[in-house]
C-alpha cells in the first residue's frame, strides 16, 4: 500500500439484526472515529448478506464447486472482507458467544 495515495481499508461487520441496537451504535462510533482518522470504512450488517445458516458443503455444493445457498455472502467476502486491511466484529453476546449471524 502506498500510504501517500491510499488510505487504510476497514470493514465493520454488525452481527445483530437490530439496526438501532447497541451493536449498531458501537459500529457507528467506530466508523466515525476511523473516518476522522482518514480510514476508508465499509459498515455492513451481516443479515443483509446471509439468508440461512451454513450446511455441509460436501452434500450441497453445486457441481461447479460454487455454494448452493442463494445469498450475497460471496460478494461480502470477495468485495468487502478480502480487500480489507482490518475487520471489526460488532455483535451482541448470547450465552457467552457471538450471535448466530456472526458465527455464520
Amino acid at each position: 500500500m502506498n500510504t501517500l495515495t491510499e488510505s487504510p481499508k476497514l470493514l465493520i461487520l454488525v452481527g445483530s439484526p437490530r439496526r438501532d441496537g447497541n451493536s449498531a451504535a458501537l459500529a457507528a462510533a467506530v466508523q466515525r472515529g476511523a473516518e476522522e482518522g482518514g480510514t476508508q470504512v465499509q459498515l455492513r450488517f451481516v443479515d443483509d448478506y446471509i439468508s440461512s445458516f451454513l450446511r455441509d458443503c460436501r452434500t450441497c455444493r453445486l457441481p461447479s464447486g460454487e455454494c448452493s445457498i442463494n445469498d450475497s455472502f460471496r460478494s461480502l467476502f470477495i468485495d468487502g472482507f478480502l480487500p480489507a486491511q482490518a475487520v471489526i466484529f460488532c455483535s451482541p453476546i448470547y450465552w457467552y458467544g457471538l450471535s448466530g449471524q456472526m458465527k455464520s
